[in-house]
């Protein structure tokens, strides 16, 4: 079964640079924006349906989109905070035919399965740089946007092996990772008359932002951590933002890196990827998971 978009309160669109798990005891999301010093930087912004964006300084400790009269529908995965159509972790190089194997959760990097990102086990750590934490109470997480093509995976090193631009065909298809998550996004479902999702930024909002619900038409909000000064590249290839990942987390095997296809603006089957690029300058800008975490404290400076 497919989720209720429409019933929604709100719809929250999660990118960029970013971690996340679930707290099941408090059935609240968690969400680690990293304010990370890599160049080009990443801009984390927030959008309320019909306002102006609201740019986020790295000095924002907390955000939090809590529930009133929540109502939150049944679905495959309720115990875990996210739609689970099938259980397991899908064929990354297969193409989703439904929309069901589309919105499965596990679409996303799972930086905790030894079996996904094949670089051991990982143990988040504190990160070096500031970290804008989102809460987000009685929330629906599932993959809202999947990457348009298949990405790849090798291990990030500085040698000329590694590179998927130095690899003969044979070489990069076994380095093929497949299709990933472009975004997520996170619905809060209310009752009919009477709910409403606050929004709460000390700092930034003067007062709580109240959305109260509006049947069928459920608010857009999007909070995204992007690098908007995209870099140019001549080279067939280019590696996206993984490896930033770990500066919150030790890792027990092999670092790694996802590279892709240079988009093409004037190929018409790369539009939307090439419209990402050109807003992002990045190839897998994208939130990742800690699926055996339950909080992000160890990481928060």
């Amino acid at each position: 079964m497919t989720l209720p978009h429409d019933n929604a309160t709100a719809k929250i669109t999660i990118d960029g640079l970013a971690v996340c798990c679930f707290n099941k005891a408090r059935k609240t999301w968690e969400i680690g924006y990293l304010h990370h010093r890599h160049r080009p930087v990443h801009t984390l912004l927030l959008h309320i349906e019909d306002e102006n964006p609201i740019e986020i300084q790295d000095n924002i400790r907390e955000i939090t989109f809590s529930a009133t009269n929540p109502q939150t529908p049944s679905f495959p995965g309720l115990a875990n905070g996210f739609f689970d159509p099938v259980g397991i972790k899908p064929d990354r190089k297969s193409i989703p035919t439904t929309a069901d194997d589309i919105e499965d959760f596990r679409w996303i990097i799972n930086l905790q399965d030894p079996s996904d990102i094949e670089h051991g086990n990982a143990t988040p750590k504190r990160a070096p740089f500031p970290v804008t934490r989102v809460f987000l109470h009685d929330a629906v997480c599932y993959t809202s946007r999947l990457s348009s093509k298949i990405v790849y995976r090798a291990p990030f090193t500085n040698r000329r092996e590694h590179n998927p631009n130095h690899m003969n065909q044979a070489t990069l298809e076994q380095h093929k990772f497949g299709r990933t998550n472009d975004q997520i996004a996170a619905e809060i479902f209310c009752a009919t008359g009477n709910g409403a999702v606050t929004i709460t930024i000390p700092g930034v909002l003067a007062q709580p932002r109240i959305l109260r619900h509006r049947p069928g038409k459920p608010w857009n909000i999007s909070l995204t951590n992007l690098c908007l000064r995209p870099v140019e590249t001549r080279d067939t290839f280019e590696i996206g933002d993984f490896q930033l990942f770990y500066d919150v987390l030790t890792v027990t095997g092999q670092k790694q890196a996802i590279w892709g296809e240079r988009p093409r603006a004037a190929a018409p089957d790369t539009e939307i990827h090439a419209k990402r690029y050109r807003a992002t300058g990045r190839v897998d800008c994208d939130i990742t998971w800690l699926g055996a975490s339950e909080t992000l404290d160890p990481i928060i400076p």
